[in-house]
């Protein structure tokens, strides 16, 4: 009897690590763009010419647009595009620039 009051609390203690585990993983995709998704993001013009965003995340840019913008290095904008596959190299997405605006 006391051998299986062991097995059952460990059961259960098992069953509430593994719930756990899944809120965190669930709360680590929140926030993240899904590829094709049109987005507006806010932030700044890095020396690499890359957007990083108010919330620390890394998006290189491409499109028509991109050269504008990236030639805008340390001001604060909001850019409005689409989400591309991040690349596998950096790991970065990508967001083609649809439009921009200045941001005081």
């Amino acid at each position: 009897m006391k051998r299986r009051s062991t097995i059952i609390i460990a059961v259960l203690a098992v069953m509430f690590i593994f719930a756990l585990s899944s809120q965190a993983v669930a709360g680590e995709k929140e926030g993240m763009h899904q590829t094709g998704e049109t987005v507006t993001l806010s932030g700044q013009i890095s020396e690499d010419g890359m957007l990083v965003t108010d919330d620390g995340k890394h998006f290189m840019l491409t499109g028509d647009k991109a050269m504008e913008v990236q030639n805008r290095t340390g001001e604060q904008l909001q850019i409005t595009g689409t989400v591309m596959e991040a690349d596998e190299e950096s790991g970065h997405a990508a967001v083609e620039v649809q439009e921009y605006e200045l941001q005081e």
